[in-house]
């Protein structure tokens, strides 16, 4: 931005040289300036506030609310890359608690700032180890200083501690440690430490009387509270701080404990921010302070057993507004796969300091695909992600990358590769039950499916058709019009049309045509059409369900006693109608009763379409001719052809013969 304003300015010199010459070089001169300088201007005014191309190594690093955190757990190397600014916080080692009759241990110093100026260089980090804890009637210890460059975190002042005769004083420190008043002490009361300014305060401060304990430890935001009559003194609160991302208190001072031998009191409690609590029970030693956040440690018990905590180590974060880069984007998944479709994705792990305005993943046949090409997205900003790839070939090697783009750029993860799953099977879906003489209605169709049965979209393979049932016909369109025995799939599907004319249970079965995938339906029922016939069997005829009768009918005598093999309640297509049962009354038509009047059957009854009564019949005039049977008049259909001879001539006794005598046939 600067560079640009002095050229702007050099612009202006040069134009005010030339305008006391001419106005009218002003005038123009100053129009092609606003043209050329607007666009640019404005540019750079969007991008105030835009990270400049500045970054480091060292520490753990993450990325929170568009800045780049180090973070020293331990001490390191914080080595920019070029010169720029950084916020940071450094906090010391807190001290140790006091042994027997302890008062809290100071927090580690806390500093903090923006706008710290750095250059290319490695700044040498050291995290501030945290005093360790005293054991009993023994002096307790100072924490270690943190330091960043020309920053500098004092250790926390170790708390006070007891000593038959003698005693140990509070130390000083980014904050102060706690004081105590210890019977055995000598004198009995041991005073507080002194806090550093700018980085903590003094700790707690004792009184005159034997039975008190141990003072709270200084904190980063409050003193260490004095021990009183009713307990020991609790540590100083610390400070707070989101420069991890997230709102995190350091600096917190250790408590001071309760005198030892009035355990009714409360005992002291750490500060927030890591501070140690003091000892609770006989003969046990204070907490330590919390690690990483310099906190103070607890105060020891009494005589026996009473170590003081150890206070918690340092810690130093640094970080600066991450530089606008193209996205990072790691972790190219893939699944899972099948034949026309794979789940693939990525994780974008930094937006690069902008607007992620496009994430997703590239498909193709070569390796390193891009955008351009066969390209699959999804909204969404930084993290794991994934997208369906669709229409992709069975059984086909693909080469696939994530992506993620912002205005700087675009990203890609690794080439990775994946193969489609081949067919595996049909499946043959079926609508019953269906109705004999009629074209299948509903949904039957034929899927193409991989390995684990999902559909395979893209599959255009031609199936052949087979059926375990009998007269089964297959068709081109829902008419059933024109039969055919293949189908090809489009999009994976085809839909199937077929017909029978006879009542049965059947499967269908599809195949690939010159291969051996296959697939097979459900059972699928077609039931008997309407009722329409009853069927007459005549003797020495065979009825058979869904086909009628067959077989040569046997000749009848005029006048003889005959018997009809059989009455059936059929479709139009021979299909037995199963619930024509019990009791009917029957009509006959067709023979003759031109010499005499037929004798027939007239009262049957019927179980499961089919007559269960004798059926005597007899016909008395010579002819050929049919039989028609209606339940009341509906339902008639001719039988087969009946021949009915006459009746031979029986002669007995003598018979005389007079004149010519002249036999006709």
């Amino acid at each position: 931005m600067r560079k640009i304003l002095n050229i702007f300015l050099n612009i202006v010199l040069l134009v005010r040289a030339l305008s006391k010459r001419n106005k009218r070089i002003l005038f123009a001169l100053s129009v092609v300036i606003i043209l050329i300088m607007a666009p640019i201007i404005i540019y750079s005014l969007l991008r105030l506030g835009k990270a400049e191309a500045f970054s480091a190594t060292g520490g753990t690093i993450t990325y929170s609310g568009g800045y780049t955190i180090h973070t020293f757990t331990t001490s390191g190397t914080f080595t920019p890359d070029s010169s720029g600014t950084v916020e940071y916080l450094v906090v010391g080692g807190g001290g140790s608690g006091g042994a027997s009759v302890g008062g809290g241990g100071g927090a580690g110093g806390f500093r903090t700032a923006t706008g710290f100026a750095v250059t290319a260089q490695a700044y040498t980090v050291t995290v501030g180890a945290g005093g360790s804890g005293p054991a009993q009637e023994s002096d307790g210890n100072n924490g270690s200083n943190s330091v960043f460059s020309t920053i500098t975190s004092t250790g926390g002042g170790k708390g006070s501690g007891g000593a038959n005769g003698g005693g140990f004083a509070a130390g000083n420190g980014g904050s102060g440690g706690g004081g105590n008043d210890y019977l055995l002490n000598n004198p009995d009361t041991q005073g507080p430490g002194t806090g550093t300014g700018g980085q903590g305060n003094n700790g707690g401060s004792a009184g005159t009387d034997i039975d008190n304990g141990g003072a709270g430890g200084g904190g980063a935001s409050a003193v260490g509270q004095n021990i009183t009559a009713l307990g020991g003194g609790d540590g100083g609160a610390g400070t707070a701080s989101s420069i991890s991302g997230s709102s995190v208190t350091y600096a917190g001072g250790g408590g001071g404990v309760v005198w030892w031998e009035d355990s009714s009191r409360p005992w002291g409690t750490g500060g927030a921010g890591g501070g140690g609590n003091s000892a609770q029970s006989a003969g046990t030693a204070g907490s330590a302070g919390t690690a990483n956040t310099g906190g103070g440690g607890g105060g020891g018990w009494g005589y026996s057993g009473g170590a003081g905590g150890a206070g918690g180590s340092g810690i130093v974060i640094i970080r600066y507004p991450t530089p606008d880069t193209a996205p990072l984007i790691s972790s190219p998944t893939k699944t899972p796969i099948h034949g026309s479709d794979a789940t693939l994705g990525g994780d974008v792990t930094s937006d690069g300091g902008d607007t992620i305005t496009g994430r997703g993943v590239c498909v193709g046949a070569s390796s390193n695909p891009a955008l351009g090409g066969n390209c699959f997205s999804t909204s969404g900003t930084t993290g794991v992600f994934t997208v369906s790839a669709t229409s992709l070939t069975q059984n086909t090697l693909y080469h696939y990358r994530a992506y993620a783009t912002n205005s700087v750029g675009t990203s890609y993860t690794t080439d990775d590769t994946f193969t489609t799953l081949a067919l595996d099977n049909y499946l043959v879906t079926v609508v019953t039950p269906q109705t004999a003489g009629v074209c299948a209605t509903g949904t039957n169709s034929v899927t193409a499916r991989d390995s684990t049965n999902t559909t395979i979209t893209t599959d255009t393979s031609t199936v052949d058709m087979t059926s375990s049932g009998t007269g089964i016909t297959f068709y081109t369109t829902s008419g059933c019009s024109a039969s055919t025995t293949q189908y090809t799939l489009s999009s994976g599907v085809s839909n199937i049309y077929y017909k029978t004319n006879k009542a049965q249970s059947f499967t269908i079965t599809a195949t690939k045509n010159g291969s051996s995938e296959t697939g097979t339906s459900s059972s699928i029922t077609v039931n008997p059409g309407s009722q329409t016939r009853l069927v007459v069997t005549l003797p020495s005829q065979t009825f058979t369900d869904g086909s009628g009768n067959s077989g040569s009918v046997d000749n009848q005598i005029a006048g003889v006693q005959f018997v009809i093999t059989k009455i059936s309640a059929t479709d139009d297509y021979f299909n037995v109608i199963t619930s024509y049962s019990g009791a009917k009354t029957l009509a006959y038509s067709g023979p003759s009763s031109s010499m005499g009047a037929p004798s027939y059957t007239t009262s049957v009854s019927f179980t499961n379409g089919q007559s269960t009564t004798t059926l005597s019949t007899t016909l008395y005039a010579p002819e050929t001719t049919t039989i028609t049977v209606t339940d009341g008049g509906s339902y008639g259909y001719a039988s087969s052809s009946l021949t009915i001879n006459p009746r031979g001539i029986n002669i007995r006794g003598k018979v005389e013969f007079r004149g010519k005598v002249d036999f006709q046939p």
